[in-house]
């Protein structure tokens, strides 16, 4: 073999040795990339509630898949909520606006939705939950109301939107 016929096999194995090691780093590049690299999570359903028993009630019935808060607090009367500028932010952001109704809220939550600019949580929409809709209206009794019976509904009514998903576009 003479000089030049082995430079010319000298340089064609650095060249297929090279076009390899770019190929295999390549190679293990994508491999590292595909195994640890951020996987879409399915986002999870924001729900806000006016009073912090609906809230509780959204983490129970959804889990993990539920992102909940109250606008209102346990030591706050839910009538009188003080309206402001970061109940319109969750309000924006939320999948679900889940309200006593029967009127509770109607002092400060009607101009918090319409503020918020939330096509989904508007009244009328699939993403506005009133819970009082599946109770029929009746007068007070003289005593005391059962509001287990209205986390009933609630609870039901979260499980169903959780599940299927359907309401969220």
């Amino acid at each position: 073999m003479t000089t030049t016929t082995a430079r010319v096999h000298l340089n064609t194995g650095i060249r297929l040795l090279s076009r390899r090691t770019t190929l295999g780093a390549s190679l293990v590049a994508m491999v590292l990339l595909a195994a640890f690299a951020p996987r879409a999570a399915q986002a999870k359903v924001r729900v806000v509630t006016t009073i912090e028993t609906f809230a509780d009630l959204a983490r129970q019935v959804g889990g993990e898949r539920v992102e909940a808060k109250a606008l209102g607090r346990g030591t706050m009367d839910p009538h009188f909520v003080e309206s402001k500028p970061n109940l319109v932010l969750e309000l924006n952001r939320a999948d679900l606006l889940v309200h006593v109704g029967l009127e509770l809220e109607i002092g400060w939550l009607p101009p918090l939705v319409l503020g918020s600019r939330n096509p989904k949580i508007q009244p009328g929409q699939p993403g506005n939950l009133d819970a009082s809709a599946q109770i029929p209206v009746q007068p007070p009794a003289v005593g005391a109301m059962a509001p287990g019976f209205v986390s009933a509904i609630v609870s039901w009514n979260l499980c169903t939107l959780v599940r299927s998903r359907d309401w969220r576009r």
